[in-house]
């Protein structure tokens, strides 16, 4: 009885050894999809007072992708002027809007931003609760903005009104700045706060910056004059490799 019952645990093992190799390749792909759904996206960014320019970088951009980023400024929280967020509705396109208010009060502008998601800042408004719950208004859920001297406190108390957080790496206000590393530490303490949350950079994002912002886990960066430096299409990919 010994022996046959020897002859039966081996015959069974080939089927178990089977079943651990697909348990095995099924974790192995579950991991991959993973790490693949949690990969840094790059979403485009536009910062220009003319408005032609930024119809021809929109075209550009809608061959490669289906979002991009449009700086707003108004000269006043930030010593820099773009095209007026009455431009915005002109500017015909079928890429998903994302404006970045660089402005105070920027839920006065819910009519023209209507269909756009708006990110807008936390230094420049005194109610954060109340402008998220205005700029909803859009059809959109908005985001908060952290300027890199900002605490991560600051925004606390708005997060259940938001699905996104963008931390500047930069001072806001000009394209082509320094690279500002200190900020990512908040990219971590942001997702402890809300797991849902998304949480972006802006700012100074090149090839040997990108790998930094994926380190830290960041679901977006926002890249402006990285990609407009020669071929856009070409950055791009080159910049996506930095990301992986």
């Amino acid at each position: 009885m010994p022996a046959r019952k020897e002859v039966l645990q081996q015959k069974s093992n080939p089927t178990s050894q089977t079943m651990a190799a697909h348990a095995l390749q099924q974790r192995a792909t579950a991991q991959t999809k993973d790490q693949t759904s949690r990969m840094t996206q790059i979403i485009p960014a536009i910062l220009t007072k003319n408005a032609d320019r930024a119809r021809s970088q929109l075209t550009e951009i809608a061959k490669h992708g289906n979002k991009v980023h449009l700086d707003i400024m108004d000269g006043n929280f930030v010593p820099n002027k773009t095209f007026t967020p009455a431009t915005v509705p002109k500017l015909r396109t079928k890429v998903q809007k994302i404006i970045h208010a660089m402005c105070y009060h920027p839920e006065w502008y819910v009519k023209e931003w209507r269909g756009c998601k708006v990110l807008f800042h936390a230094e420049a408004c005194p109610n954060l609760a109340e402008t998220a719950r205005a700029l909803r208004k859009t059809g959109k859920r908005p985001g908060i903005v952290l300027s890199p001297e900002s605490p991560v406190r600051l925004i606390e108390p708005a997060l259940r009104y938001v699905d996104e957080v963008l931390v500047m790496t930069v001072h806001p206000g000009f394209m082509g700045q320094k690279f500002l590393a200190r900020p990512l530490r908040k990219v971590p303490r942001i997702k402890q706060l809300k797991k849902s949350i998304k949480v972006s950079v802006d700012g100074g994002v090149h090839h040997d910056t990108a790998h930094l912002i994926a380190k830290v886990g960041a679901d977006i960066v926002y890249v402006g004059s990285e990609l407009w430096k020669g071929a856009y299409g070409v950055n791009l990919e080159n910049l996506k490799k930095c990301l992986k």
